[in-house]
């Protein structure tokens, strides 16, 4: 309890750097501590059990790392954690009185270490007969996060007392705690049903990721006939503020820090940056990261800081979300419009015959505008280089005149009009074979979308076909490597102003593992040359390597064989 009480001091005083929130938890404790005495009040906390929680983490021993093998070090943030969740208790019947709770912090904080232990103490020396404990998660390689740091530590367990060796059987997929007869499980929503469990503790890791609410209904509708459960969620920021994570979780336990809800059975704590903090600010930076020098390092958080400086807004974005625990919306400007200024060139795409390229068409559905990218990668020391070409039907153009800037570019050669009122395939089929002509096209990106047909004719035309399906696994890659190299100045692009407004129209979507694609619904405007793009440089980052010259010419034989 030193510790405990020891934080407890420390944030009261100003000592230790807290985020709002922080304070709110520990103030929270002091107030219903002079509650307790009241008769109307049902509750009391118990230095007893909240001791005998923090001993029990003094037995446990870190699993991975540097502190491998060695003792859990238990610090202050989550004694004060430990003593709040166990200590307080129901005077009716002593048992807890917290049978929720809300954990988030930053990445690398030792959330799965910590949750660990927290289901071995559950499963072990709550007294519950036959309780079920799962680790509970997206995916089961998630699940296995916390599951992992289950098992390891129960061998240690065996290994450092005789009777944890007769306690606890470590299995592959389950851990038996035999003194109750219960057992240590991890379960996923992809594993289907989970129907039928009958949880005393469950872990739910990552509920950021959790698209919906589906996992942790189980597991509470689950808990029914438990008389002493804890359902504890941990997680760090996400993207989506859509999530039953964000919108719901969260934004609970907001209100009941806040004062602003009353619900007795939730202990709620959130480390994070207030509005205005500044995370390029050491200063700040242990109000999302309790543990800081533990785990993270400073070293690893200053990294994390610099790579973000360094590689613009994606990088920023995911830096800020999940080192600083910060939810963000997707960013209004994904690469900023100086650093686009700065690589668009007068460059000609005569200049680059005989060069190797990549094409993609982004094909409109009918009379809105299309798209063609040509990207050159880099190429003995040359830098890349983007040459976009939109197309819009004569009858659209028509009806947009009052468009100052769809006109003018029109005017200026930077949107080419085609005949009809309806996109013209046709015509964009005859100009790349044209280009193929004089440039030597590797192969030929496109989207499904609208592209069965043209995709047909170039590929009898003798062009090589890349499908491309608007995907986080497709685009996310591409997308960073365009970022990277923008910001870097590593890249010449054709000046068109069309493609500049596109660029400043991009809304990206973010996946539970950092992987982004474009949300064209989102968009302020038309994107499809920054589409287009990162197609075209899909098609260089997945073409096969080419063979080596001296392979040729040495092996020839080799080859034919």
């Amino acid at each position: 309890m030193k510790q405990a009480l020891a934080y407890i001091k420390a944030i009261t005083s100003g000592k230790e750097v807290s985020c709002e929130f922080v304070k709110l938890a520990v103030l929270r404790h002091l107030s219903d501590l002079k509650k307790q005495k009241s008769e109307y009040f049902g509750f009391v906390f118990s230095e007893r059990h909240a001791q005998n929680a923090i001993d029990f983490f003094r037995m446990l021993r870190h699993t991975s790392g540097k502190y491998a093998g060695k003792p859990f070090n238990l610090q202050d943030n989550q004694a004060f954690e430990t003593a709040m969740i166990f200590g307080w208790r129901q005077k009716a019947d002593g048992n807890r009185r917290f049978t929720q709770v809300y954990d988030e912090k930053g990445r690398k904080g030792g959330k799965s270490q910590y949750a660990g232990g927290i289901e071995l103490y559950c499963g072990l020396c709550e007294g519950e007969e036959s309780a079920e404990v799962y680790t509970a998660a997206t995916t089961r390689d998630q699940a296995d996060m916390v599951f992992r740091a289950v098992k390891k530590m129960g061998r240690y367990l065996r290994q450092d007392s005789p009777l944890m060796a007769k306690a606890i059987t470590v299995m592959a997929h389950s851990v038996i705690l035999n003194n109750t007869d219960s057992f240590i499980q991890k379960v996923s929503a992809d594993a289907g049903t989970l129907d039928g469990l009958n949880p005393h503790c469950a872990v739910i890791d990552e509920y950021h990721a959790h698209k919906t609410d589906e996992v942790k209904g189980v597991m509470q509708t689950g808990m029914g006939s438990r008389e002493n459960p804890l359902l504890f969620i941990i997680t760090t920021a996400g993207f989506n503020k859509e999530s039953p994570c964000y919108k719901v979780e969260r934004a609970n336990a907001v209100a009941v820090l806040k004062g602003e809800r009353t619900q007795d059975n939730l202990f709620a704590i959130i480390y994070t940056l207030d509005e205005g903090d500044d995370w390029r600010d050491p200063n700040v930076w242990k109000k999302a990261n309790p543990n800081l020098g533990s785990t993270p390092t400073v070293k690893y958080l200053q990294d994390q800081v610099q790579d973000a400086i360094n590689k613009g807004t994606t990088t920023r974005v995911q830096v800020v979300t999940k080192n600083f625990n910060c939810w963000l919306d997707t960013p209004k400007i994904w690469i900023p419009d100086d650093a686009i200024k700065a690589v668009m060139k007068p460059i000609n795409l005569e200049d680059y015959a005989g060069r190797p390229c990549y094409l993609a068409n982004d094909l409109a559905a009918t009379s809105d505008i299309t798209a063609d990218a040509i990207f050159f990668p880099p190429h003995n020391g040359q830098k890349s280089a983007l040459f976009t070409t939109f197309w819009l039907p004569e009858d659209t153009i028509e009806k947009r005149k009052d468009e100052t800037s769809y006109r003018e570019w029109v005017e200026n050669g930077f949107i080419i009009k085609t005949p009809g009122n309806v996109a013209d395939y046709g015509f964009i089929r005859k100009w790349i074979n044209a280009k193929a002509e004089t440039h030597r096209i590797g192969s030929v990106s496109y989207d499904p979308w609208n592209g069965y047909q043209l995709a047909t004719e170039l590929t009898g035309d003798g062009f090589e076909l890349i499908l491309c399906r608007q995907t986080y696994g497709n685009s996310s890659e591409p997308l960073k490597w365009i970022e990277k190299t923008i910001i870097a100045g590593e890249i010449d692009i054709q000046e068109n102003p069309a493609l500049e407004w596109m660029f400043r129209n991009v809304v990206l979507d973010f996946d539970a593992n950092d992987n982004i694609k474009l949300n064209k619904a989102k968009s302020a405007g038309k994107i499809d040359g920054v589409s287009a793009f990162w197609m075209a440089v899909f098609g260089w980052l997945t073409a096969p390597p080419p063979v080596s010259s001296y392979l040729l010419e040495e092996d020839s034989e080799l080859l034919k064989w």
